[in-house]
C-alpha cells in the first residue's frame, strides 16, 4: 500500500486541521496510508520513505511561511523521481497565493515530484485566527480521497 506523508505548518491549528482531514480522506479509501507531521519536526529526507508528499502552509504575506519555503528548498537537493505530491493552504477569501507559489517552486525546482492534483485551498474567516469556513474540513477530506486514487 502506498505511503503518504502530509506535512504542514500551522500557527492557529487551522492548517493542522486541514492536514488531518486530508489524511483522514486518504486513509478512508484504504488505497493508501497517510501520516501527518508538523514541519517543525520533519526532516526533508523523510520524504524518501514515502510514495507521496502533501505539503501545506498557511498563506503568509502572499506565500507560504518561511519553514515551508526552507523545506521545499531542501527537497530540491533530493532525488524525488517517481514520487507524487500535492499542496494545500489556508487563506482568507480569494487569496490562495501560497498554493500557487508552492506549485510553481515544485514545478521549477523539484521536477521529480509529480503533482497529481491542483493545489487545494481552504478558506478561513479571519486572517490571524480563522475559524475555517464551514464545510472546509469535509472538502479537505474529499481532496484526500481523490489524492489516494492518483498515487
Amino acid at each position: 500500500m502506498p505511503k503518504v506523508l502530509v506535512v504542514y505548518w500551522s500557527k492557529t491549528g487551522n492548517t493542522k486541521a486541514i492536514a488531518e482531514a486530508i489524511a483522514k480522506g486518504i486513509n478512508a479509501t484504504k488505497k493508501a496510508e497517510a501520516v501527518v507531521k508538523d514541519i517543525k519536526v520533519t526532516k526533508p529526507e523523510e520524504a524518501l520513505d514515502y510514495n507521496a508528499l502533501i505539503i501545506g502552509s498557511a498563506n503568509h504575506v502572499g506565500g507560504p511561511v518561511g519553514d515551508i519555503k526552507n523545506f521545499l528548498k531542501k527537497l530540491e537537493k533530493l532525488n524525488l523521481k517517481g514520487k507524487t505530491g500535492a499542496v494545500f493552504d489556508t487563506h482568507v477569501k480569494g487569496d490562495p497565493r501560497a498554493v500557487q507559489k508552492m506549485e510553481k517552486q515544485i514545478r521549477e525546482k523539484i521536477p521529480g515530484l509529480k503533482m497529481v492534483a491542483p493545489g487545494f485551498g481552504a478558506e478561513a474567516k479571519g486572517i490571524l485566527k480563522g475559524p475555517l469556513v464551514e464545510g472546509e474540513l469535509a472538502r479537505a477530506e474529499e481532496f484526500g480521497k481523490s489524492i489516494s486514487t492518483k498515487i
